[in-house]
């Protein structure tokens, strides 16, 4: 999990060796649908993020009833986008993206993606991808310490055999 890639037969095989204890299965579920496609890395996700803003950014013009000149910003903004960094104040969009590039360049996506979560409409919408495969990423390192959790538990507490 901790690199890009299927990871079906891995999973299949965790199960199998977890031997239908449902505490291992529960830990694995969030996670079971991306096991044909992979799960984003850390870094993958952190190279994406120019993209994920540059892409809210530009829905921010594309609204329901923009006129033309919109439309005419929108089509420029993908041309070239400039956006602040570093620390912005307030709460509108470049500082929820400027803080969220902060808190992932930290190391801290679980922070990063409840910034980016806040988002609302057209760029909410642009901003979906990224976070879906964000929140998968949180879902693979919260079903890996799960499991490590199990196995650790297991070995200081080990089931007792028969008497």
């Amino acid at each position: 999990l901790w690199e890009y890639g299927p990871f079906r037969d891995r999973l299949t095989a965790l199960l199998a060796v977890a031997g239908g204890n449902p505490a291992a299965a529960n830990a694995l579920a969030p996670i079971a649908a991306y096991a044909d496609q992979g799960i984003p890395t850390l870094s993958m996700l952190r190279a994406r993020f120019d993209d994920l803003a540059a892409a809210v950014l530009e829905a921010r013009w594309v609204e329901d009833g923009t006129g033309w000149t919109d439309r005419l910003l929108a089509n420029l903004s993908g041309l070239l986008t400039i956006r602040r960094t570093g620390e912005i104040e307030g709460d509108g969009l470049e500082a929820v993206l400027a803080r969220g590039e902060r808190a992932l360049d930290a190391g801290d996506l679980e922070r990063a993606v409840a910034l980016l979560e806040k988002i609302e409409g057209p760029g909410g919408e642009a901003a979906g991808s990224w976070l879906r495969d964000a929140n998968a990423r949180l879902a693979a390192t919260a079903a890996m310490r799960q499991l490590r959790h199990l196995v650790f538990s297991r070995e200081k507490n080990p089931a007792k055999g028969p008497q």
